[in-house]
């Protein structure tokens, strides 16, 4: 699939477009940082595989690069993971050309994973361009230093100079109120397993 190309502005010169090089940075600092994250845990929990998070982020990181944008910063602190409409839908066509991933995580995950993404895309235009913010991460010791936030602008100033959207969703009542102040509005809240999964979109 053919990568998407935009004029992606990085005026804050802490953060960087990764390259392949930069993927087990960035598969480490989203591991570290989703260590604790109720969704991501809840995602995989039926997976027997002690690894099961790294293997899941690892999975995820490569998708991302091959068509979307991984953001991370200097520091090797903080990533993002932006896909866009033209990523290849996770779902069985695309698990069975990585077999290795659904081997190790078990069927019981990889449904439980493709049944949250397809109510997530439900949420996505159909035939127009958006950009979906999988996952942002910053290493405990990097908190409250505002580089989440640097990891988001440059796509979401793209999108309002576009006037495309973008979307995320998180179980995180402290992670809604970020969004929200990023300029995220919830669409939707679906309760599961005693979490509430707040479905966002920024336009």
């Amino acid at each position: 699939m053919k990568k998407k190309t935009m004029n992606l502005q990085l005026d804050d010169h802490t953060i960087r477009v990764a390259t392949i090089d930069d993927l087990p940075i960035a598969s480490k600092i989203l591991s570290e940082s989703f260590r604790h994250d109720p969704l991501t845990n809840w995602l995989i929990e039926k997976s027997k595989n002690k690894n099961k998070l790294e293997i899941t982020v690892n999975y995820l990181v490569h998708e991302v690069y091959k068509s979307g944008y991984i953001l991370i910063t200097h520091d090797n602190m903080g990533a993002a993971l932006w896909e866009t409409e033209i990523n290849e839908p996770i779902g069985w066509d695309l698990l069975k050309k990585n077999l290795n991933f659904l081997f190790k995580q078990g069927i019981p995950t990889v449904n439980r994973i493709l049944k949250d993404r397809k109510i997530c895309k439900e949420h996505f235009p159909k035939h127009n361009p958006y950009f979906y913010l999988g996952m942002v991460g910053v290493l405990p010791e990097a908190r409250g230093k505002g580089l989440a936030s640097k990891l988001m602008n440059p796509i979401l100033n793209y999108c309002k100079i576009n006037n495309i959207p973008a979307f995320l969703e998180t179980a995180n009542s402290t992670n809604v109120e970020i969004y929200k102040k990023k300029g995220f509005t919830i669409t939707e809240i679906i309760s599961k397993n005693n979490l509430n999964i707040n479905y966002m979109k920024f336009e």
